[in-house]
């Protein structure tokens, strides 16, 4: 594989990560999707090239440590959500005057949760397009934030 063939496949490395982006503006967005394009061309072209192997490598590791992050914020905010619904029950439902129910966090968990995940998804884009670029120009990238399971 030449030099602009492996560049290519490492963008791409990266870029196919991204897939899951549309499917969540309807509301729908599988689990692991994320590593479903890297994985493919990791497993396809990793005996071809180097760099697609390292790239693929890199982008294989930062899907899974998004994925991990992922779950421990969706258990986080199930515990949050246990919590508050204990606490509503506590304090006795809605309050007559206001008509609102008491609420652990400023805005409600489901803010909060919505505001987590679209920050989540941006850090997500913009690091998995920063490192398409550079895999463009054929210098390797490393993902901030990432535990690295596949050597």
């Amino acid at each position: 594989m030449n030099d602009q063939e492996a560049k290519k496949w490492g963008m791409l490395c990266h870029l196919s990560s991204l897939i899951w982006i549309p499917l969540a503006f309807f509301g729908f967005a599988p689990p692991f999707l994320n590593l479903l394009g890297p994985v493919i061309i990791w497993w396809l072209k990793k005996d071809e090239s180097a760099f697609v192997e390292a790239e693929g490598k890199e982008s294989i590791n930062f899907q899974l440590s998004m994925s991990l992050y992922s779950i421990v914020g969706f258990l986080i905010f199930l515990i949050l959500g246990l919590i508050s619904l204990l606490v509503v029950g506590r304090l006795g439902g809605v309050d007559p005057e206001s008509n609102q129910r008491p609420q652990l966090l400023p805005g409600g968990i489901e803010m909060w949760q919505n505001g987590a995940l679209i920050l989540f998804g941006i850090f997500q884009m913009a690091v998995a397009i920063a490192a398409a670029v550079k895999a463009n120009k054929g210098e390797l990238y490393r993902y901030p934030l990432t535990i690295r399971f596949v050597q």
